[in-house]
């Protein structure tokens, strides 16, 4: 990139200076750009490169080409008809056509070898910076895979947790009912020995009672039938003086 080269331009008849700012290796182009208008380019394909008619050429002109110019200015052969090539002159003609094919070619395979080592750089870097692109993505797959392997287990502990709390509140449901079914059989059997013994004891209130009414009322027989006697005794006796106040009456 940025040689410079000629460009034979075949309305003016002349070579152009012009500068290779692209070399599309997708499209197989070599871009060169004008040193007199930047806004003008030209492309070359690259089988055309190297060949006779390309108008593309190396920008150093060598000293066989000047004087293959000048020999070809001052040698032009006249238009008699009668003269003969020169043999020596078409001999030079060929071995500067070769030198300078050769030089051609040895600074296209330069331009190209230099080209072709950028890409491979940059091949290298891409590939490199895809390497660290995998590596990371490995990475960050990694971390989410164990970061979720985590979350999974962690709601898994929290899940069996919860499974553990759940059996054990209803073993305590279990065990409070059952204590609480013994504490109510434990009051009903008092409440029932309660009234137990509150009947024994309304029970033996009524003996007590009844006792002692049935005293009472042996006492108040008893009295009565004292005073019953003492009233009979006394009758006997008021009955006996009131004879004896009669007999004594009589008596007298």
């Amino acid at each position: 990139l940025n040689a410079k080269c000629r460009w034979w331009s075949e309305s003016q008849k002349k070579h152009m200076p012009v500068v290779i700012t692209k070399v599309d290796l997708e499209k197989k182009v070599v871009i060169a750009t004008f040193a007199a208008d930047k806004k003008v380019w030209k492309s070359v394909p690259f089988t055309k490169l190297d060949r006779k008619d390309c108008p593309l050429q190396s920008g150093e002109e060598s000293k066989e080409a000047s004087a293959k110019e000048e020999d070809e200015k001052e040698e032009e052969p006249k238009e008699d008809g009668t003269s003969t090539p020169d043999w020596w002159k078409q001999e030079k003609t060929k071995i500067f056509d070769k030198k300078e094919q050769s030089k051609k070619e040895k600074a296209l395979d330069e331009e190209m070898q230099r080209i072709a080592a950028a890409e491979d750089k940059k091949k290298e870097e891409k590939r490199r910076q895809d390497l660290l692109l995998a590596e990371k993505k490995k990475v960050e797959e990694a971390f989410e895979k164990r970061k979720k392997e985590a979350e999974q287990q962690k709601l898994k502990e929290e899940e069996e947790w919860r499974q553990k709390l759940r059996v054990r509140r209803e073993k305590e449901a279990k065990e409070e009912e059952e204590k609480e079914k013994e504490r109510e059989v434990r009051r009903e059997k008092r409440r029932e020995e309660k009234e137990k013994k509150r009947k024994i004891e309304e029970a033996e209130q009524a003996r007590k009672r009844q006792a002692i009414e049935a005293e009472e009322k042996v006492r108040r027989e008893a009295e009565e039938k004292a005073a019953a006697e003492k009233a009979a005794r006394e009758a006997a006796q008021a009955a006996a003086a009131a004879q004896t106040a009669a007999a004594l009456q009589a008596e007298i």
